[in-house]
């Protein structure tokens, strides 16, 4: 694809190219590493914004994204960069309402300055996947806030309030780690109205159980076992096949027969067949498991 481009110089006296925009309207971005062998460093203020892009890929030698870079992209749901772009100016991901996966390939060992800079710049939810260079990955979803200000007319004063856990969330990712613990602890502060996040939350930690201690693992466990019907009919209309999958087949199963009874109705209503199968086999396995209980019961009398 043919991309519109600037070429500057940095302090040192060295030419790169700076992005300015796409030639043509895609769906799938990808800005190249360097154009006409003058590497990319950097994309320009608003050089895609309201652009009706689905997918934007960013290479390795990307280090400045600056102002509403990426503004008011209403169909942008994936944005892939490294994790040496560490110069993000305000609003890069602003008003991008579908934005529902920011993938960062960190090839900078110990280096999250990306990632908290992205969380600064966005309060509704966003969800992360980490790709380190061992081959591990990880997910990690952070939930919205809502900030306020409501004005005292007798001090005239304007105060500010701040309502939901996203805050606290985000503070856990600091320059150089990631907060695992700090992030665990906060379950207890989300609320029934942060039920969607929560069970992200709880399937990433799980799923990808970096530094997942065993206390926090087990309140993981306990939320899903308590919420089961729910939690898995909001897999089903989300179509999230690979969560579902992992939970059908965690052994000892978190999710009880009746919940999996009614997500296979639910399944099936929906014309769901492959998350409806899913459902169906681990039924099967349930059946067996207790039909094998009451054959070994008079023994254990």
């Amino acid at each position: 694809m043919a991309f519109t481009f600037e070429i500057k110089t940095d302090r040192q006296g060295n030419s790169y190219a700076e992005i300015t925009g796409a030639g043509v309207e895609s769906q799938d971005l990808t800005v190249p590493e360097n154009i006409d062998g003058i590497p990319v460093k950097s994309i320009a203020s608003h050089a895609f914004a309201g652009a009706g892009v689905r997918q934007i890929f960013l290479p390795k030698s990307i280090e400045t994204i600056r102002s509403f870079a990426f503004y008011g992209c209403l169909q942008l749901e994936k944005l892939s960069l490294h994790n040496g772009a560490q110069d993000l100016y305000d609003g890069v991901i602003r008003n991008c309402p579908s934005l529902s996966l920011i993938e960062v390939v960190c090839d900078i060992p110990d280096n999250y300055v990306t990632i908290r800079e992205l969380l600064r710049d966005e309060d509704r939810g966003l969800r992360f996947r980490l790709l380190f260079p061992d081959g591990r990955e990880l997910f990690l979803t952070f939930p919205e806030y809502v900030r306020e200000a409501m004005e005292d007319t007798m001090a005239r004063a304007i105060h500010f309030s701040t309502e939901g856990a996203g805050v606290a969330y985000r503070e856990c990712v600091g320059k150089y780690r990631i907060d695992y613990d700090g992030y665990d602890r906060l379950t207890g502060r989300l609320t029934d109205y942060d039920f969607a996040a929560t069970v992200s939350i709880t399937l990433d930690r799980l799923m990808y159980p970096e530094e997942l201690g065993d206390r926090a693992g087990a309140r993981y466990e306990e939320f899903i076992s308590q919420n089961a019907e729910h939690l898995l009919e909001l897999l089903i209309r989300q179509k999230d096949t690979d969560r579902i999958r992992f939970l059908t087949e965690k052994e000892p199963a978190l999710l009880d027969h009746n919940a999996l009874e009614k997500g296979a109705q639910c399944a099936s209503a929906l014309g769901q067949t492959q998350i409806c199968a899913l459902i169906m086999d681990a039924l099967m396995r349930g059946s067996r498991g207790q039909d094998s209980d009451m054959l070994l019961m008079p023994e254990a009398w």
